[in-house]
């Protein structure tokens, strides 16, 4: 269920937010031995998709900014061609003159990961890779989206940090987040004014509260933390009032100093009640600053 919601998530933003017209991004999605290129401006990306033996692949990825070569890479060891880069060139970083280029790789793995990554020149005039993170679900979800129509894209995706945190996979829900590219550095801007509608759009495409277990709490979880963002006056109203008491996901912990609740002795785990668990996660998590 989840999955579907972040793909609807991702469906949702790119119609609520089309890409300003001097938005310009090329999209590279591999899907066969092969050479690749693309250029935005005086920014030219080639890729070079290759047999490496023994049923793997590999591919050499090189960028060239005003006819001279600028970063070059090889992501090796992978064991299928679904695991090859996909490649964007895309407007991200105001304070360069050059665009930046997006990268996502699969890992492999069950509920996981696409490898997120932007080449970007830094001030000093050098290009380097800067790494995003590792994020769930379909490459799409993180595709830069300029979702404030200023001709610098964002990266609007979830914060995995809440899958498993008070339910399953399957009945976990995530906050959407929003991550910018500023003077070569990653940053959460989610809580930025320009962006409360992102969040707004994304509590709606939450649907309605769960019934019931930890699905539900998972909801209360995730709704909280865009309440927080939001700078609502009361972000805890429902999550301290719904909850449904009967699970223990993500409520448990080891009285013995040290010691994670799944290596407990049984008659050393504690309970947490879901709201002091929930302030702690999210503080831990950075959402109660």
């Amino acid at each position: 269920m989840n999955r579907v919601l972040r793909l609807m998530i991702a469906g949702a933003v790119a119609a609520a937010f089309p890409l300003a017209a001097a938005q310009a991004q090329i999209l590279v999605e591999p899907d066969a031995v092969g050479t690749y290129a693309m250029a935005l401006d005086e920014t030219a990306v080639s890729m070079q998709v290759r047999e490496a033996g023994d049923g793997m692949f590999e591919a050499a990825v090189s960028v060239s900014s005003e006819g001279e070569m600028v970063f070059e890479r090889t992501y090796d060891e992978m064991f299928s061609l679904f695991q090859a880069p996909v490649l964007k060139l895309v407007e991200m970083d105001a304070s360069n003159d050059a665009p930046e280029l997006f990268v996502s790789r699969y890992s492999g793995g069950a509920h996981c990961c696409n490898l997120v990554s932007i080449v970007a020149e830094g001030g000093d005039g050098k290009w380097t890779e800067i790494e995003v993170g590792a994020f769930d679900g379909d490459p799409a979800a993180n595709y830069p989206h300029d979702v404030t129509g200023d001709g610098i894209a964002e990266i609007i995706t979830l914060d995995n940090g809440f899958l498993y945190a008070f339910a399953s996979y399957a009945g976990s829900f995530a906050p959407t987040i929003v991550l910018a590219l500023r003077d070569g550095a990653i940053a959460d801007v989610t809580g930025e004014p320009e962006y409360e509608y992102v969040l707004r759009s994304a509590i709606r495409n939450m649907g309605a509260m769960p019934d019931e277990g930890e699905t539900r709490n998972s909801w209360l979880a995730a709704h909280a933390a865009m309440q927080l963002r939001l700078g609502e006056e009361d972000p805890f109203a429902l999550a301290d009032n719904d909850f449904d008491p009967e699970p223990d996901w993500g409520m448990t912990f080891c009285k013995d100093e040290g010691t994670e609740a799944y290596d407990c002795p049984e008659n050393r785990i504690g309970r947490t009640a879901f709201p002091v668990a929930l302030r702690q996660f999210l503080s831990e998590r950075g959402y109660m600053e």
